[in-house]
């Protein structure tokens, strides 16, 4: 996939360079409803001289498109044997009109040839589909975590994520998928017929084991999964396609696509051109149970991997433990005391080990978007500790006050985090000011409105220095720097009126 981009980017920018020995290929693009296919991209593709050529690159030499008549034409192709190809990058149509490589027919351009009659029909599932299957490869394998024993399934810790990883050996292309549910797809990297993976299993915190790992009756710990006829199948148009014992067609009008896999089915649809005044059934669509083997964008079966639970080979760190469970499940969290990682589960629960007597944050992270909580540990562990959305990371850390209440006999508590309750006011100190923006500039940054009263209010706010910009019609910008740590901030901001302020002096008037 990156290099066809690649090659797309570079066909791109590089200057054409002509060559009298250069030919020309031209034809035309019809759907399977026998209209033109318009605006589709046609490209001339160099056909690869082997299997392993085919699984690392294709070099795109020309590109065109269809235009109101379906017609293409491909110039400047320098002489040699070509694939023809119409639709998308990831899922295109092979002259003479098929969705596969080994189906299509290669035609050669000798010096100083113009080819003409290279006519096709474009396969329905490759003429459009949404945005949200455009980006993803053509092939996806379902996979299922089980841990056994009823125990919870690892998804981040010591701050790594545990993550499935599908290594080509061919050529040592490598796709890792982050196991953050206990259902996930898999993207396969550039899947060609012949290409061979090996299936590796990354980043399980101590205590857990890898069992087994199996795709349909092939053990995946010893041996390779397969791109073959035995393994996977192309979706088809028209062909019944059985999704857990359920069969449903596609059709040319109308087809579905499965794009996840789990109790929550998310899909795509493909829509050719629908002809005027009719109305396109939607089919309905069956409800993935877990662990019932799937055809899923072409695999036919779930890859699964079975987790055990094993004693753990290091011992425990000295200190007590802090747990809770936030309201969603799943998803690629991680969760830290400071900058010391702990434990997130696919069931939403995180855990904390050998956390010390004190006060401390806690802070689970996704990319920008972070939960929190300020805890206090006693002499006991913590249980059922919640977390609020915290909106902006500060400029600059601020470490928590060492108070009292932590010691031998203190009970562990855990509460929300501070805030801002600001006020916008006159330069008097007093009035209101009414309408106006603040923005909250820390490493990340956020923007509110002030309210009528000129209040404004910053709710859960991580320790540290934040930089806000009150901005109000008819009155100067002003600039200001807030510490938030422990304890909620109540404090007014005088904007200056630009109205009543008098004009600087010019060096005339001087």
């Amino acid at each position: 996939m990156i290099t066809i981009l690649l090659s797309l980017a570079l066909l791109a920018q590089t200057p054409t360079v002509l060559s009298s020995d250069n030919g020309a290929i031209t034809g035309l693009l019809k759907t399977s409803a026998g209209t033109p296919a318009v605006g589709v991209r046609v490209t001339a593709m160099a056909a690869p001289s082997s299997l392993q050529e085919a699984a690392t690159s294709f070099s795109m030499v020309s590109l065109s498109e269809t235009d109101i008549d379906g017609r293409y034409r491909l110039e400047n192709i320098p002489p040699g044997r070509y694939y023809v190809t119409g639709g998308s990058v990831d899922n295109p149509t092979y002259f003479p009109g098929t969705a596969n490589l080994a189906g299509g027919t290669i035609v050669s351009v000798t010096a100083k040839a113009k080819l003409s009659g290279i006519d096709f029909v474009m396969q329905d599932a490759t003429f459009r589909v949404d945005s949200i299957l455009a980006a993803r490869p053509a092939l996806s394998v379902p996979v299922q975590v089980v841990v056994e024993s009823g125990a919870r399934q690892p998804v981040s810790a010591y701050g790594n994520f545990v993550t499935l990883g599908l290594t080509r050996t061919a050529d040592g292309a490598r796709n890792d998928v982050r196991l953050d549910n206990s259902f996930v797809s898999a993207p396969i990297p550039s899947p060609l017929a012949g290409a061979e993976y090996r299936i590796t299993l990354d980043g399980l915190p101590d205590g857990y084991a890898l069992k087994s790992m199996t795709y349909g009756s092939t053990d995946l710990m010893t041996n390779t999964l397969k791109v073959d006829s035995t393994n996977f199948r192309p979706m088809t148009i028209g062909n019944p396609t059985v999704v857990n014992g359920s069969s449903f067609s596609f059709t040319a009008t109308n087809g579905v696509m499965i794009t996840s896999f789990g109790g929550a089915t998310y899909t795509g649809t493909v829509r050719p051109p629908t002809p005027p005044n009719t109305a396109a059934p939607s089919p309905a669509i069956p409800v993935i149970p877990a662990g019932v083997p799937t055809v899923f964008n072409g695999a036919l079966s779930t890859l699964i991997v079975t987790l055990a639970t094993v004693p753990p080979a290091a011992s425990a760190t000295p200190g007590l433990r802090i747990t809770g469970k936030m309201p969603f499940q799943g998803g690629g969290w991680t969760i830290y005391r400071g900058d010391v990682p702990g434990t997130y589960y696919a069931d939403g629960s995180f855990e904390l080990r050998g956390v010390p007597s004190g006060r401390h944050i806690v802070v689970l992270q996704s990319g920008p978007q972070l939960y929190a909580s300020l805890v206090s540990v006693g002499d006991r562990d913590l249980e059922g500790v919640t977390l609020d959305n915290a909106g902006v990371v500060p400029t600059k850390w601020l470490a928590l006050p060492a108070t009292g209440g932590t010691g031998a006999g203190s009970q562990s508590s855990f509460r929300a985090l501070a805030g801002l309750i600001g006020h916008a006011v006159e330069d008097d100190g007093v009035k209101p000011i009414t309408s106006g923006i603040v923005t909250i500039l820390g490493q990340t940054m956020s923007t509110i409105s002030i309210g009528r009263d000129g209040q404004f209010i910053i709710p859960h706010m991580l320790p540290g220095s934040y930089d806000l910009r009150i901005e109000a019609f008819e009155h100067f910008t002003l600039y200001e720097t807030v510490d938030v740590i422990d304890e909620d901030v109540q404090k007014n901001f005088v904007v200056r009126n630009a109205k009543a302020d008098p004009p600087p002096e010019t060096p005339a008037e001087q």
